[in-house]
């Protein structure tokens, strides 16, 4: 869908100088979220940008390429200035604006995650639930929703929109790719697991591919206690939908799965989510 966007508001790049006032923008929607975003943007301001009525700030935009995919992308931090909100700027003015910088950069696919309570992209005050309605509008779909993800009472929801006409079409230079290749006869190595930011005891686990034989299911067990050793309450890995034998060594160990982020690696490649609840107080239905 195109959105007309009027005379005097543009995106441009975030500068330095932008920084404060964009964490105000931010800070209005949620704190915590602000000051996590700012520390972000004192390190690193590519893709990130500001949206401009006339020469004021009013609202704030971004996202980054998502590492060994096929040109996908995250949304980083949205927002828009009350003072401006239903205003005449509203959530689809701002979207289209970093729809049309993500055409520049060729993207395939753009992906945000939601939680269940964030508050409405443009609306007015803090109006949490319902975060999803402006991305759905403009033409996002849900991929997947994780309960209790950010808390126990706290979901996050990933949606995705196509953003070329070739999402039928498989980019075999990419698949072919060494990374790619004979992915379901891979064995994997548990890297490291850390807790997820923003979420309350929440863990992830990173892991590669080896050749040949790598760790088994009793080595995903002890991750598991070392995790409920820190007081986790849940476990995420993703996977990709090719690796049918790591997909197996994580089921085996207690890992079930959650649903699937569908080509987000590249077209017909999806990440499956997987989950390991810890203990038997979190019940997540």
């Amino acid at each position: 869908m195109d959105i007309e966007i009027p005379a005097d508001v543009s995106l441009r790049p975030m500068t330095k100088k932008d920084v404060k006032a964009v964490g105000k923008i931010l800070a209005a929607q949620n704190k915590e979220e602000a000051e996590e975003a700012v520390a972000y943007y004192k390190k690193n301001l590519i893709g990130q940008y500001v949206m401009t009525k006339g020469r004021k700030i009013a609202g704030v935009a971004g996202f980054e390429a998502i590492r060994d995919t096929d040109r996908s992308f995250w949304l980083t931090w949205s927002g828009i200035d009350g003072q401006y909100g239903g205003n005449g700027i509203n959530s689809g003015i701002l979207l289209e604006l970093v729809k049309r910088e993500l055409q520049q950069e060729g993207a395939r696919k753009v992906f945000v995650n939601l939680s269940t309570q964030d508050p409405v992209l443009g609306g007015s005050g803090r109006r949490f639930g319902g975060a999803e309605q402006p991305y759905l509008d403009f033409g996002f779909k849900i991929e997947i929703r994780q309960k209790g993800y950010y808390t126990a009472n706290e979901d996050v929801m990933v949606l995705g929109m196509q953003m070329t006409e070739e999402h039928h079409e498989v980019n075999k230079a990419f698949i072919d790719a060494e990374v790619h290749v004979n992915n379901d006869e891979k064995g994997l190595r548990i890297l490291d697991y850390d807790e997820i930011e923003e979420t309350d005891d929440a863990y992830f686990v990173d892991w590669e591919y080896v050749g040949g034989i790598g760790d088994n299911e009793s080595k995903v067990r002890e991750v598991l206690s070392e995790i409920s050793g820190f007081g986790g309450r849940v476990a995420f890995v993703g996977v990709p939908s090719d690796a049918a034998g790591v997909i197996e060594i994580f089921k085996a160990a207690g890992f079930v799965e959650e649903g699937r982020v569908s080509d987000l690696i590249a077209n017909g490649l999806d990440e499956v989510r997987l989950r390991y609840n810890i203990g038997s107080k979190h019940v997540y239905i």
